[in-house]
């Protein structure tokens, strides 16, 4: 398991092993879906190269 923390600001950091873990580039996205528990879950939204 691996924890992040909230700033004052509303900002989370995401560790490097997560974004290596979901291979998370600069301009990709999170979706965050919740379930009636408000147990969350996260999907990476990948930017799709302009060619």
């Amino acid at each position: 398991m691996i924890k992040a923390k909230l700033t004052s600001k509303g900002q989370i950091t995401i560790s490097a092993a997560i974004r290596r873990k979901l291979n998370l580039q600069p301009g990709d996205e999170l979706l965050f879906e919740f379930n009636r528990d408000d147990e969350a879950k996260l999907r990476a939204i990948k930017r799709k190269p302009l060619t």
